[in-house]
């Protein structure tokens, strides 16, 4: 899944955007892309809380302190490709900063070919990338297309009314398979715990044995009952038997 989010106060413009990006992702990518548009700065932060993985995020920045919202989108997502929509009347000094990194800007005033080409160099890195290093991704297909996902944002698989639940930090993606065949193609950070887990090594922070509790990473935990190694793979991992 190609994940964008566009934050602009000129519903025109959006709209437009919107539209080429749907274009850009299906041309170049057999990716499935999911596009949030918003105009109002407390529901981008509101969006932003709510998914773990952003791979690009439009902002326009031609408003009263609109370079704060730009400074916390790359708190909230370090790595991802930011495009600023800007215009002459800011000063390249306040957006051009390390705490930004812009990966691109889009000037006003434009038309919709200048969209276009800008967001065509903005997206293709990217769009390229994903269809290429598929060692690093996590890749299901659904009837509405195929999704990847890092497998660095996933904290574990979890078994559940024949289908895999795939939790993120704060998100939750779902298809239709058996942890057996998941776990033939996982890499060796994947562990099998219990018949209805495979955890990431990675996101663990440690296990509790009086408490029967794996701590993972920001704050997660799932409850366990025993240590259960897993057949083929050094090691043990205790066995979950719930979120808390």
């Amino acid at each position: 899944m190609i994940s964008v989010i566009i934050y602009d106060h000129i519903s025109d413009e959006m709209v437009c955007i919107s539209s080429v990006i749907k274009d850009i992702v299906a041309v170049k990518s057999q990716d499935k892309s999911r596009i949030d548009v918003c105009s109002n700065r407390s529901r981008l932060f509101e969006i932003a809380e709510q998914m773990d993985i952003e791979d690009f995020v439009l902002i326009d920045i031609c408003e009263k302190n609109g370079t704060d919202i730009a400074v916390g989108i790359r708190k909230r997502y370090p790595e991802t490709r930011i495009l600023l929509i800007v215009d002459a009347s800011i000063s390249p000094e306040c957006y051009i900063i390390p705490s930004i990194m812009a990966s691109a800007l889009l000037i006003r005033p434009c038309t919709q070919e200048a969209i276009r080409e800008r967001l065509e160099e903005f997206m293709s890195p990217v769009l390229e990338s994903l269809s290429t290093d598929l060692n690093e991704v996590f890749v299901y297909e659904t009837k509405e297309g195929i999704t990847k996902i890092p497998y660095d944002r996933i904290y574990y698989f979890e078994s559940s009314r024949k289908k895999i639940y795939i939790r993120l930090q704060s998100e939750e993606y779902s298809y239709y398979d058996t942890l057996e065949q998941l776990l033939e193609h996982l890499p060796e950070d994947f562990v099998r715990c219990h018949r209805s887990f495979i955890v990431n090594k990675k996101k663990v922070v440690r296990y509790t044995a009086a408490e029967n509790l794996i701590r993972l990473r920001a704050g997660g935990a799932l409850r366990t009952l025993c240590n259960t190694p897993r057949p083929g793979r050094s090691g043990k991992c205790p066995t979950p038997s719930r979120r808390r």
